[in-house]
Protein backbone atom coordinates (compact mmCIF):
# COMPACT_ATOMS: atom_id res chain seq x y z
CA UNK A 1 0.00 0.00 0.00
CA UNK A 2 1.16 3.47 -1.03
CA UNK A 3 2.08 6.26 1.30
CA UNK A 4 2.82 10.16 1.18
CA UNK A 5 4.25 11.64 4.18
CA UNK A 6 3.06 15.10 5.39
CA UNK A 7 5.32 17.39 7.25
CA UNK A 8 4.17 18.31 10.33
CA UNK A 9 1.95 21.47 10.79
CA UNK A 10 4.01 25.04 11.58
CA UNK A 11 3.33 26.89 13.99
CA UNK A 12 1.28 30.36 13.11
CA UNK A 13 3.07 33.65 13.25
CA UNK A 14 2.53 35.51 16.82
CA UNK A 15 3.17 38.99 18.42
CA UNK A 16 7.05 39.25 19.16
CA UNK A 17 8.28 38.22 22.71
CA UNK A 18 8.15 41.17 24.85
CA UNK A 19 12.15 40.53 25.81
CA UNK A 20 13.12 40.46 22.21
CA UNK A 21 15.07 42.82 20.97
CA UNK A 22 16.69 41.43 17.57
CA UNK A 23 13.79 41.44 14.49
CA UNK A 24 15.07 37.98 13.38
CA UNK A 25 13.63 36.74 16.86
CA UNK A 26 10.34 38.00 17.03
CA UNK A 27 8.75 35.53 14.54
CA UNK A 28 11.29 32.47 15.31
CA UNK A 29 8.14 30.46 16.13
CA UNK A 30 6.84 30.25 11.79
CA UNK A 31 9.83 28.29 11.49
CA UNK A 32 9.99 25.84 14.04
CA UNK A 33 8.28 22.43 13.70
CA UNK A 34 5.68 21.66 15.85
CA UNK A 35 5.64 18.75 18.17
CA UNK A 36 3.33 16.46 16.27
CA UNK A 37 4.83 13.68 14.06
CA UNK A 38 4.56 13.84 10.12
CA UNK A 39 0.63 12.57 9.09
CA UNK A 40 1.00 9.41 7.06
CA UNK A 41 -1.21 9.70 4.04
CA UNK A 42 -2.45 6.04 2.59
CA UNK A 43 -3.98 5.46 -0.32
CA UNK A 44 -8.23 5.20 1.00
CA UNK A 45 -7.31 8.51 2.29
CA UNK A 46 -6.19 9.45 -1.11
CA UNK A 47 -9.04 8.64 -2.78
CA UNK A 48 -11.38 10.47 -0.17
CA UNK A 49 -9.43 13.43 -0.53
CA UNK A 50 -9.54 13.10 -4.70
CA UNK A 51 -13.71 12.50 -4.48
CA UNK A 52 -13.87 15.41 -2.22
CA UNK A 53 -12.05 17.54 -5.10
CA UNK A 54 -14.03 15.79 -7.90
CA UNK A 55 -17.29 17.17 -5.02
CA UNK A 56 -15.99 20.48 -4.88
CA UNK A 57 -15.21 21.01 -8.50
CA UNK A 58 -19.53 19.67 -9.26
CA UNK A 59 -20.84 21.70 -6.53
CA UNK A 60 -19.46 24.95 -6.60
CA UNK A 61 -19.35 27.25 -3.30
CA UNK A 62 -18.13 30.92 -2.40
CA UNK A 63 -15.16 29.43 -0.07
CA UNK A 64 -13.80 25.73 0.65
CA UNK A 65 -15.58 26.37 4.27
CA UNK A 66 -18.72 26.60 3.52
CA UNK A 67 -18.78 22.69 2.44
CA UNK A 68 -18.28 22.00 6.34
CA UNK A 69 -20.63 24.89 7.37
CA UNK A 70 -22.72 23.70 9.89
CA UNK A 71 -25.32 26.16 9.12
CA UNK A 72 -28.97 24.77 8.11
CA UNK A 73 -29.30 26.00 4.98
CA UNK A 74 -25.27 25.09 3.97
CA UNK A 75 -24.88 21.86 5.85
CA UNK A 76 -23.68 19.53 3.49
CA UNK A 77 -23.47 15.71 4.54
CA UNK A 78 -21.24 14.30 2.24
CA UNK A 79 -18.32 16.31 2.93
CA UNK A 80 -18.42 15.91 6.85
CA UNK A 81 -18.87 12.34 6.43
CA UNK A 82 -15.87 11.89 4.05
CA UNK A 83 -13.03 14.03 5.80
CA UNK A 84 -12.31 16.65 8.05
CA UNK A 85 -11.53 19.95 6.70
CA UNK A 86 -8.21 20.62 8.43
CA UNK A 87 -7.16 17.21 6.95
CA UNK A 88 -8.08 18.35 3.26
CA UNK A 89 -6.48 21.57 3.96
CA UNK A 90 -3.03 19.95 4.84
CA UNK A 91 -3.41 18.02 2.37
CA UNK A 92 -3.80 20.65 -0.53
CA UNK A 93 -1.32 22.39 1.12
CA UNK A 94 1.14 19.71 1.24
CA UNK A 95 0.25 18.25 -2.23
CA UNK A 96 2.30 18.60 -5.35
CA UNK A 97 2.52 17.53 -8.82
CA UNK A 98 5.33 18.66 -10.20
CA UNK A 99 9.31 19.31 -8.08
CA UNK A 100 9.31 22.40 -6.02
CA UNK A 101 13.16 23.24 -7.15
CA UNK A 102 12.12 22.98 -11.00
CA UNK A 103 9.31 24.84 -10.07
CA UNK A 104 11.85 27.73 -9.32
CA UNK A 105 13.83 27.77 -11.94
CA UNK A 106 10.38 27.92 -14.19
CA UNK A 107 9.79 30.91 -11.90
CA UNK A 108 12.91 33.03 -12.89
CA UNK A 109 11.68 32.47 -16.39
CA UNK A 110 8.95 34.43 -16.03
CA UNK A 111 8.22 37.67 -18.73
CA UNK A 112 10.69 35.57 -21.09
CA UNK A 113 9.68 33.54 -24.26
CA UNK A 114 11.17 29.99 -21.98
CA UNK A 115 8.25 30.53 -19.13
CA UNK A 116 5.97 27.90 -18.87
CA UNK A 117 2.41 29.10 -17.38
CA UNK A 118 1.16 25.22 -17.03
CA UNK A 119 4.57 23.69 -15.90
CA UNK A 120 2.77 22.50 -12.61
CA UNK A 121 0.34 20.54 -14.32
CA UNK A 122 3.08 19.04 -16.77
CA UNK A 123 3.36 15.81 -14.99
CA UNK A 124 -0.68 15.40 -15.20
CA UNK A 125 -1.05 16.60 -17.98
CA UNK A 126 1.60 14.23 -19.92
Amino acid sequence: MAMVCLPPAKRRASAPAPSTTEPQDSWRCVTQPDTEPPQILFCPEMYRYLSLVVYMGLLRANNMATYWSRHRLYKLAFTESVMPRRRIEAITWTLHMSNPAEDARNDRKRGSHGYDRLFRLRPLLD
